[in-house]
């Protein structure tokens, strides 16, 4: 179960388990962008999934 303005961005895998309450303005993201200018513009974004798992 999620709340309002749930944001979920993601370019890897993101699994929720059984039983979830997810709170209001929650964002979960998987990816991040390079720190440096000639990694954005080479577009290295760097992405990690996401598990929740059950009862959280």
């Amino acid at each position: 179960m999620s709340n309002y303005n749930l944001t979920i961005l993601d370019i890897a895998p993101v699994t929720i388990g059984n039983h979830v309450m997810i709170g209001p303005n929650v964002d979960i993201y998987t990816v991040n962008h390079p720190m440096t200018p000639t990694g954005r513009r080479g577009y290295l974004a760097q992405a990690t999934p996401v598990t929740i798992g059950n009862d959280v």
